[in-house]
């Protein structure tokens, strides 16, 4: 018995440092949800992209300041993140049709 109550106690200890509550038996969650965090990505590449057609643009009409390096290394980083994000997305995808494809 005194084993038992051993690990017992070793399981509430680790419920408390985890910050697991009884009812619902699930660790609390501090800082950013996972939608906002997607949202801020999806603007970060949304934002990319813009800057590349800006730039781009400026360059064809022939503006000041803007050269055809910036306009080309700005059209390269905008297609990395836009790339990133996609593989990221079917990442998920998969994942979440492996969980939906398990037995409970």
């Amino acid at each position: 018995m005194n084993e038992i109550d051993k690990v017992l106690g070793q399981i509430k200890a680790a419920q408390q440092t985890l910050g697991i509550n009884k009812l619902n038996k699930s660790p609390k969650v501090e800082g950013a949800d996972f939608g906002s965090v997607l949202k801020h990505s999806v603007d970060g590449v949304n934002n990319a992209q813009k800057l590349a057609q800006k730039l781009a643009g400026d360059f064809e009409v022939g503006s000041n300041g803007v050269q055809l390096h910036d306009a080309m290394i700005a059209s390269q980083k905008a297609n990395i993140t836009f790339q990133a994000m996609v593989q990221i997305r079917n990442r998920v995808v998969a994942a979440y049709q492996e969980i939906m494809n398990m037995n409970v």
